[in-house]
């Protein structure tokens, strides 16, 4: 009986730490994603020469 009851609460153990393992791969996934897409998103400008001057400026 007390076995059933060590088993039992080994596995209640084990699901719960699967779940946060679950959720906190979730939100790092999420953050890299996020990341990844903002550094795309992120563009401050291009350099552009003017042919005048032979000067870059930001376009």
């Amino acid at each position: 009986m007390i076995r059933l009851i060590l088993f039992s609460l080994v596995g209640v153990v084990t699901l719960y730490i699967y779940y946060l393992f679950k959720r906190q791969l979730h939100w790092v996934l999420q953050h890299v994603c996020h990341t990844r897409v903002k550094s795309r998103t992120n563009i401050k400008g291009i350099l552009v020469k003017d042919l005048h001057t032979a000067e870059y400026y930001r376009k």
